[in-house]
């Protein structure tokens, strides 16, 4: 361990202390209205650097994901620019484990035992509520704003639930940016309607805004949302992207190798066998970087392969760096390296060919795709793009060909651009 790590540990440690402690002291005790203020108040401190500078009036409450964050990043600087009364509100992901840990009740936390035992926790999930919408009037009141949204990271988060009746009681309302709208394939939408209705599950807040047509569809057919909660916006983050596909196609020598997902998702080993297939070959190690989805991802990943570099954080600051090819599979990683028009890998061999119609991309995508249908294949395509081969001319782009193009938009979003100014256009008659 660094010297700072060694430092800035201990110090980490007592900073959270001092915000955890009194959160569990006033809950025990059942110190709820101190409790409201205490929480209003650490919000506004947590949000100063944000709100210090902003010319503010509304507000938007937004509760940071785990991954997929710069789609809030993507509203904010929109905002700065074109909405400057509008200022967004974080509760940090940290924030946001330590009130639901302390508050929920352990067997409610999973999403599924969530809503099959709501019922049963009941006057807690009110005295929950009770307590927050003190914090948000207690917030209101130090920075003299309105807070007349929140927006929520999935329909099904079933740690956010109690926001939506707090919301209800001050008059706004609740909407949810839903992050889950890739559904990539009629196997994926199977299971995925499957689950929902396993469940029974129904979105309990105002609105769901959704990437994509296909998305909207499905969340209806499954009872997830109704029709009138449903509205198609496009992803925030999208709109950089479409605009990297304008930049220089220069290009720097190194492979990135995005996340693949959970292996529920794709059923296969398939991302250990690419992972150790680019770790055994020193060469391809050298020059490739992992993309993980969180941090803890990318440390675990470079412990078991000491020999590859792994980072994580949003897929466009390592499109910005224009790498030869991106490598991918079933993943929305894929179409936002086909957005910036950067070659994509897909490799198709083993256990996924039995998934059939459960593929993103693959070879029925090959005129926007490479793929690779062995080890060997795999790592002889990437040694060729590492000695300088030019792929651009062997492959179309959503910019020229309306087919892929309207591929991308019905399985991902729209490329027009606009999809922060339709989220705004959206919400501006709630703020």
């Amino acid at each position: 361990m660094s010297l700072l790590l060694f430092i800035r540990h201990p110090i980490l440690r007592l900073k959270r202390g001092f915000t955890k402690y009194p959160l569990i002291i006033f809950w025990r005790m059942r110190f709820d209205s101190l409790l409201a203020k205490y929480i209003g108040a650490t919000l506004f401190l947590r949000n100063y650097a944000r709100l210090r500078n902003s010319r503010r009036k509304s507000a938007i409450l937004v509760v940071e994901r785990n991954i997929f964050n710069d789609d809030i990043e993507a509203l904010e600087a929109y905002a700065r620019k074109n909405k400057p009364e509008v200022v967004f509100i974080h509760i940090d992901s940290y924030y946001r484990r330590t009130i639901e840990n302390l508050m929920l009740p352990q067997e409610i936390r999973a999403q599924r035992n969530f809503y099959a035992k709501l019922p049963l926790y009941r006057k807690e999930v009110e005295r929950i509520s009770k307590i927050l919408y003190g914090s948000l009037r207690c917030l209101e009141m130090i920075l003299r704003i309105n807070i007349a949204v929140f927006l929520s990271g999935n329909v099904n988060y079933a740690q956010e639930y109690q926001w939506i009746p707090v919301m209800r009681r001050k008059g706004g309302v609740s909407i949810a940016l839903n992050k889950e709208s890739v559904i990539y394939s009629p196997h994926h939408e199977r299971n995925f309607i499957q689950r929902h209705q396993e469940c029974n599950f129904r979105y309990d807040g105002d609105f769901a805004l959704l990437y994509n047509e296909r998305a909207k569809e499905v969340y209806i057919k499954s009872n997830a949302i109704t029709p009138l909660q449903a509205l198609v916006t496009g992803c925030p983050r999208v709109d950089r992207l479409v605009l990297l596909a304008k930049a220089s196609k220069t290009h720097s020598n190194f492979i990135l190798l995005a996340s693949f997902g959970r292996p529920n998702k794709g059923g296969t080993g398939l991302y250990q066998e690419v992972v150790e297939t680019i770790a055994g070959n020193p060469y391809l190690a050298e020059k490739t970087l992992v993309k993980c989805k969180t941090p803890t991802e990318a440390k675990k990943l470079m412990m078991q392969f000491p020999m590859l570099k792994a980072a994580s954080g949003p897929m466009e600051q390592y499109l910005k760096m224009r790498p030869a090819v991106v490598v991918g599979f079933n993943s929305s990683t894929c179409l936002d390296a086909l957005i910036a028009e950067i070659p994509l890998l897909v490799p198709v061999w083993g256990d996924i060919l039995n998934l059939k119609d459960g593929l993103l991309l693959g070879g029925h995508t090959s005129s926007m795709n490479f793929t690779a249908s062995s080890k060997e294949d795999f790592t002889t395509f990437l040694k060729n793009v590492l000695s300088g081969g030019n792929l651009f001319s062997n492959k179309k782009s959503w910019t020229s060909d309306p087919a892929i193009k309207n591929f991308i938009e019905y399985t991902y979003s729209p490329l027009d651009g606009k999809n922060c100014e339709r989220f705004f256009k959206f919400v501006e008659k709630f703020i």
